[in-house]
């Protein structure tokens, strides 16, 4: 059968990178196959220490044959890829050992290298990083960049208001997109459940910071002098948004300050929000206790 079998098609499924890319990538297909690859890799540096998208052994494997490629079998997501790898690979001992040409099934008709050979040939290449020369220390300054993006994810224009987080979330927020760490490190490093729950804290991190940052440029916009201020109602509703939005008080805080109901202080923020056409981007929202989530492109 391996005779008459067509050649790209034999390559394509036994014949995959191996030393400098994950032998599982093929196998793993469908619109959610960069989420799984990255939780693969996400459950392998955390259960092992490293990734293995790349064979740990490739700087150290000097001979002409292979010497086993570890594969992550301890990652709840990559084993039923490697179940399936294992059916159409050498796999001993629990590593892959890559067959040489002399072995292959398919040599006597063999037209050209496969990609899994020349990865073997250059396993151990390594992309040059690049260098930036400084004169001194003095002249090395943060960027902006990150700020920058987290500020175009918002709205173009708006002030990140920090403040109104707590110091949890900001954390998640800024370890997410600053030092950019996957969510199972942040949840490990804040001591939160699960990669889930730092995922939820983000989102809505990014929700409150929209909501606080567009009601402050409102704010700003229309400070009393230039507002909509005819009665005394009008002035007490501003005093009201500004105390939520400006001073971070609760509901609760701000309806005994001016000595109305709770649901006084919720009725008359939303009808200023609704009269005045303001929007921001809601992040997360949860329906029916389902969590729904609204992820922008920049952040997939």
């Amino acid at each position: 059968m391996l005779k008459t079998m067509d050649e790209k098609t034999f390559k394509k499924a036994h014949k995959p990178p191996a030393c400098t890319r994950s032998p599982w990538e093929h196998l793993v297909t469908g619109q959610n196959k960069d989420n799984i690859l990255r939780a693969i890799r996400q459950e392998t540096i955390a259960i092992y220490g490293h990734s293995m998208d790349e064979c740990p052994k490739r700087k150290v494997c000097f001979t002409k044959a292979c010497i086993g490629r570890p594969l992550p079998w301890k990652s709840p997501t990559a084993k039923p890829y490697l179940d399936q790898l294992r059916k159409t690979h050498n796999i001993t001992n629990d590593e892959l050992f890559i067959e040489n040409c002399g072995t292959c099934p398919i040599a006597a008709y063999c037209t050209s290298s496969c990609t899994q050979v020349n990865d073997y040939l250059q396993r151990d290449k390594t992309e040059e990083p690049e260098i930036l020369y400084k004169d001194s220390l003095d002249n090395v300054v943060m960027d902006n960049k990150n700020e920058d993006a987290l500020s175009n994810i918002l709205g173009k224009g708006l002030i990140i208001p920090w403040d109104c987080l707590t110091p949890r979330r900001e954390q998640v927020v800024k370890k997410y997109v600053y030092d950019q760490k996957d969510f199972l490190s942040v949840a490990k490093e804040l001591g939160l459940y699960d990669q889930a729950k730092a995922k939820y804290e983000f989102y809505a991190a990014l929700t409150k910071l929209g909501e606080y940052a567009v009601m402050r440029k409102w704010l700003k916009d229309n400070e009393p002098e230039n507002w909509f201020i005819k009665t005394d109602n009008d002035s007490r509703n501003y005093g009201i948004l500004h105390e939520i939005y400006n001073e971070n008080k609760t509901f609760a805080e701000t309806a005994k300050n001016f000595g109305i109901s709770k649901q006084a202080v919720q009725q008359i923020t939303a009808k200023a929000i609704k009269t005045n056409n303001i929007t921001w981007t809601q992040f997360v929202r949860k329906e029916k206790n389902k969590v729904i989530y609204n992820v922008p492109e920049v952040l997939r």
